[in-house]
């Protein structure tokens, strides 16, 4: 069996910043593989396209560019918010430590997560881009097991997909 659209994949990854070289950044390797439903949205698509094919005990070695990984840095992300709508001085004390993420809410409702880059006097600066955005990756893959995923496991990930 290979790799297709909504198939459940156990692999085993190492993750390096930039390039086979790169500081390593994560591994499965001494433990539990990472599993996914493949061609859903639940991984990179740099990762996906990179895999796509390759059967049991496959190992692959590739690079993802930024744009295909986490997207491009943008500077539009990094927001200044007003000190007092976070709260009272406990509050904002135990949430703005720089380097924390924070998950804020917006005037929708719809939650967003951040990093706290900079605290100030009247506002705090919160970066809303993926942690890993801008950055060049490499993988380094081995493939642990491949099966169909059954239509109530997709259906538990609110998946509806026919054939």
């Amino acid at each position: 069996m290979t790799i297709s659209k909504t198939n459940f994949v156990q692999a085993h990854y190492r993750l390096r910043e930039d390039n086979q070289e790169g500081a390593l950044i994560e591994e499965t390797f001494d433990k539990e593989p990472l599993g996914f439903v493949y061609g859903v949205g639940m991984m990179i698509p740099g990762f996906e396209s990179e895999i796509e094919g390759l059967s049991i005990g496959d190992k692959k070695g590739f690079a993802v560019v930024a744009e295909n990984a986490y997207g491009l840095y943008n500077d539009d992300n990094l927001v200044s918010i007003p000190i007092e709508n976070f709260g009272d001085e406990e509050t904002r004390a135990e949430h703005l430590i720089e380097g924390k993420q924070i998950a804020l809410q917006d005037n929708t409702g719809q939650q967003h997560v951040g990093t706290v880059k900079a605290v100030e006097e009247d506002h705090a600066k919160i970066d809303f881009n993926h942690p890993m955005a801008g950055n060049d990756l490499f993988f380094e893959v081995e493939i642990i097991s491949i099966r169909e995923t059954t239509s109530d496991e997709l259906a538990q990930m609110g998946l509806n997909f026919e054939g």
